[in-house]
């Protein structure tokens, strides 16, 4: 497969999982082998948690579940 056309379907599942209300942090292979102290530090940032307390400054869920949902 082309890359060209993985960019086109990493972007089209990307933009459905931020339909259904998720939020997409993508990182490479080359990133995660190589440099995974960013990554896990950008994980932790987009799970909303302050790096220098480790406390939650938000709730990493992007909304509330519909009503009757998660009781």
């Amino acid at each position: 497969m082309s890359h060209d056309r993985r960019a086109k379907e990493d972007e089209h599942r990307s933009a459905y999982l931020r339909q259904e209300g998720l939020r997409v942090f993508r990182v490479t292979n080359d990133d995660v082998l190589e440099d995974v102290e960013t990554v896990l530090t950008g994980i932790l940032r987009e799970c909303g948690i302050d790096l220098e307390t480790g406390e939650r400054k938000r709730d990493p869920h992007p909304g509330p579940l519909p009503e009757g949902e998660g009781e």
